[in-house]
């Protein structure tokens, strides 16, 4: 006799304040109110009027005019405490056991007051084995004790909105038997064999027990497979031959169902499994023997409309289409373990998924995990921490639980960490320890080759190149570092590039646990600023910023040959973290931002993307010479016959330049493949104009294998006797010459300047710089310019600053070229503007108008022609100051961003 039994529905609760006891229960009197089951706790917060409960002790309402250097993640007042969960059972004989799909943070059962066994994590479910001597036959009192009040676990599933809000999150289920059951079922491929299956079954009975399964296609294609066997009780373990076996993998996701009965015809065991092989082979991976490229993203948890995971499979299923239709298909999940739906959807979608156990987790848990998420074909790859120091003693540690990898889930990879600190990068100097070595870059070389030896990827923090300084990434360099790491090294948190808040969904949190707790304090500073009224223009133009920078980081990723996978930071906005961390390509409700579209993202973050080395320079010379060097990443089918294509246009449409032949080699699978490298010579038009390069890769059949989009920019040259004189300061002898009636340009020395660059602030800082806004103005004549700062003002915006005009009065503020800072401290910066003096006028540009560079040429040439119109009825009405004394000050220079924390967030660590 088996039977399963659901208890879900509504169960009596007592309160405690204390944290769970393991030999004292409450008395009936203290059971006075009732929770469903599953479900968490601040979803129904009337269940706990009886108590004056404890509150979340981190809890704090966001002011960001009194944060420092850094804002603190988000928060809710939930309660805090202990539950004690208590109904009736009915028990009829056999063996039982209790199965709590997951709780928040531990867990704790007992039968008719009787203790049986406890479980710590939130990871995995907890399985009790309520012993036999404790049932009685007819009614049982069940008890489980949940508990949120441990502090010794960290990981995203319990940071922020939700942080350690307390619940049991996944269904309780009850098993009796007699004869025996199935309690684990491990099937893997055997490498090296023609589609062997090694079988892992744990077999709980009191004798030996004859079997039979059957692994069927879920999908009804291929051939099912069946057979018996004999268990004995215990672990057993058997091969079986399946020549025709489907395998799973991310572009086609075979999975089968797994029956197994008992030769009496009961059904023992019902579990879907898939097949597959994720192998590391040098510096490159292969999934099924075929090279693949990890295009992933960096699951943060943030659910806004939940706050708290969500509990059905269609939400994940979801959350995945809009993922796999973008390109992805890798989840780094930051120091966490997706429930079993997440896990389902991954498989049922063709998801590799790498997970990370809570930062403080311990041998059981890890134990725990491995034996979990081992079923899942979409779980490849283990993770065991993330920007942890990684010294001697952990080192040790790592290579512990890596053999416990090893042993238990022979078909997945090991990954020791996210961000090698200690050993390739540092927070402080003392975490690289000895010895040293300097070339090619500073890093520990004994700490390395101690990690390489059991280690199958590396999640290899680049340096700050993919992220931090995308912008100035070059993939030369990276190949150069990357030599010594003889590993599949996976890309820590690529991009991080922030985008501003999008008030355009605050109405869609209204009723949410979270409300409106996001928008509200970013609300007070842009009032208090004055800005308010500029947030979606701004919006709009930072996520234009950042889809440049990541397409340029995404290519640079994609060039490099040692690198085999990335997790881009961020797919969507995660606005826990920090308290507004808008990241994402996608918003937090996987909505793609303005400007994007699925084809374009694909066009860097597909399978097969082509690359043409352009680098940082897309400011030219008319006339000048272009070398046009074009390779292809190809990480889908191998591409042996067919068409290449590219060309040149002008803004109108019209073809300044084209090629178009056959494939001019064959393209293989898994390789970087150069296409063409040739030069020609731009157009000379007599105008600026930006030019779109545009290349693609047609099969034999004329479809279209992949295509990529780059613009350029030509300029007319201008000589220097063309160009204005600019004034470095403003000081006294300047004011009084355009007091008199001058016009003159100036670079603003004397006014609060801060620096810029053309690197994108990371999202969540209370400082740097999320957009541009550039107007339409005489001044800029015809200089070429969509609103924003494209890659035209790459040089402008480097080694060049913007004046804060903050403390001014807003009358003063118009500027041509705005510069939108953070919005959590929000200034009013402009870097091209002019004011009203007298009888003359001010220019003032702080951008790098001295570079050698086309653009920076053109502008200066563009400012001194409208210089020259003074008085001639071409200039704009503009703010005029009262009084020379507003510009009477003295700044001491200019105000420099100071590093962010580039490779350790303080906040992903316990307190000590």
């Amino acid at each position: 006799m088996n039977s399963n039994l659901e208890l879900g529905g509504s169960w009596d609760i007592a309160y405690s304040t204390f944290p769970l006891s393991c030999d004292q229960l409450p008395t009936a009197a203290e059971y006075r109110s009732r929770l469903p089951v599953p479900a968490y706790w601040e979803d129904h917060p009337e269940a706990f009027s009886p108590w004056d409960c404890l509150r979340n002790p981190q809890y704090q309402e966001i002011d960001f005019t009194q944060c420092d250097k850094t804002s603190p993640d988000s928060s809710l007042p939930f309660v805090c405490g202990t539950v004690y969960y208590r109904r009736k059972i009915e028990y009829h004989g056999g063996q039982a056991v209790l199965t709590v799909g997951g709780v928040f943070l531990e867990c704790a059962c007992f039968l008719n007051g009787r203790f049986c066994g406890h479980h710590l994590g939130h990871s995995t479910p907890a399985e009790f084995i309520l012993p036999e001597e404790s049932l009685q036959q007819g009614t049982n009192e069940l008890v489980l004790a949940v508990s949120n009040l441990r502090e010794d676990r960290l990981g995203c599933i319990i940071r922020g909105f939700k942080g350690r809000s307390g619940g049991i999150s996944r269904p309780v289920r009850l098993q009796c038997w007699t004869g025996g059951r199935i309690a684990d079922a491990y099937l893997r491929l055997l490498p090296g064999t023609n589609r062997e299956i090694a079988w892992q079954l744990t077999w709980q009975g009191p004798a030996s027990a004859s079997i039979r399964w059957q692994l069927q296609p879920q999908d009804s294609r291929g051939e099912t497979f069946s057979g018996t066997a004999v268990l004995q009780p215990g672990e057993n373990h058997f091969v079986t031959s399946a020549p025709g076996l489907q395998l799973w993998s991310d572009q086609d996701p075979q999975l089968y169902a797994l029956r197994i009965s008992g030769s009496d015809g009961p059904e023992l065991l019902h579990q879907t499994v898939g097949f597959r092989l994720l192998t590391a082979s040098g510096c490159t991976l292969a999934l099924n023997g075929e090279p693949i490229f990890l295009r992933g993203a960096t699951e943060h948890a943030y659910y806004p409309e939940t706050c708290n995971a969500p509990q059905e499979l269609s939400a994940y299923c979801g959350f995945i289409s809009k993922l796999r239709a973008i390109g992805f298909n890798f989840l780094r999940f930051h120091t966490s373990v997706p429930n079993e739906e997440y896990m389902q959807a991954a498989d049922e979608l063709g998801m590799i998924i790498q997970v990370e156990p809570p930062v403080g987790f311990g041998q059981q848990e890890w134990l725990d995990i491995l034996r979990t998420c081992r079923k899942h074909p979409s779980v490849a790859i283990y993770c065991a921490g993330n920007e942890e120091l990684l010294d001697e003693k952990h080192l040790t540690y790592l290579r512990y639980i890596a053999g416990l990898q090893k042993q238990l889930v022979p078909d997945a990879l090991f990954n020791p960490q996210e961000a090698l600190r200690g050993i390739e990068y540092a927070w402080q100097a003392s975490d690289y320890g000895t010895p040293l070595q300097h070339e090619p870059f500073l890093h520990n070389p004994a700490r390395l080759a101690t990690l390489k030896e059991y280690s199958d990827v590396l999640g290899q923090y680049a340096w700050g190149f993919l992220s931090y300084l995308s912008s100035e990434g070059d993939w030369r360099e990276l190949d150069r570092r990357l030599a010594i790491y003889q590993r599949p090294c996976l890309e820590h948190e690529l991009c991080i590039s922030g985008t501003y808040l999008d008030f355009q969904q605050r109405e869609r949190y209204r009723g949410t646990r979270i409300g409106d707790r996001l928008f509200a304090p970013v609300e007070q500073v842009l009032q208090q600023a004055g800005l308010f009224e500029r947030r979606d223009l701004y919006y709009r133009n930072s996520c234009l910023w950042a889809k440049l920078l990541r397409k340029f980081c995404l290519e640079n990723a994609r060039h490099s040959r040692l690198i085999a996978g990335y997790d881009l930071l961020g797919a969507i906005d995660v606005h826990w973290h920090r308290h507004c961390y808008p990241c994402g390509i996608m918003n937090e409700f996987y909505e793609l931002k303005p400007g994007e579209t699925a084809a374009e993202v694909l066009q860097y973050n597909g399978p097969a993307v082509l690359l043409l080395d352009l680098g940082t320079k897309r400011n030219f010379l008319q006339g000048e010479e272009l070398t046009l060097s074009f390779t292809l990443s190809n990480f889908a089918a191998e591409l042996t016959a067919g068409s290449w294509h590219w060309q040149i246009q002008h803004p109108d449409g019209a073809i300044a330049a084209d090629c178009h032949t056959s494939l001019p080699r064959p393209c293989p699978a898994g390789e970087l493949t150069l296409l063409q490298d040739s030069t020609i010579r731009l157009p000379a038009s007599g105008h600026p104009e930006k030019l779109q390069i545009s290349a693609w890769l047609e099969d034999t059949h004329g479809q279209v294998f992949c295509r990529n989009d780059w613009s350029v920019w030509s300029f007319p040259a201008v000589e220097d006797d063309c160009l204005p004189e600019i004034y470095p300061a403003v000081e006294p002898a300047l004011l009084a010459r355009t007091n008199a009636g001058e016009w003159l340009l100036c670079a603003g020395q004397g006014l609060p300047l801060i620096e810029t660059q053309f690197q994108i602030s990371c999202a969540g800082r209370m400082e740097g710089n999320l957009a541009t806004v550039v107007n339409s103005h005489p001044m800029l004549g015809d200089f070429p310019h969509a609103g924003f700062c494209d890659w035209q003002f790459h040089q402008l915006f480097n080694q060049a600053t913007t004046v804060n005009l903050t403390s001014f009065p807003e009358q003063l503020f118009a500027p041509v070229l705005e510069v939108a800072s953070s919005y959590k401290r929000p200034l009013r910066q402009g870097s091209l503007f002019e004011w009203a003096l007298g009888a003359g006028r001010l220019l003032v540009c702080s951008l790098n108008l001295t570079a050698n560079d086309p653009a920076a040429r053109y502008l200066r040439y563009q400012l001194g022609q409208y210089l020259q119109t003074a008085g001639k009825g071409k200039c704009l009405p503009c703010p005029r100051l009262v009084s020379a004394d507003l510009l009477n000050l003295n700044t001491g220079g200019i105000t420099l961003f100071e590093n962010t924390d580039a490779g350790f967030d303080a906040r992903a660590q316990l307190r000590k």
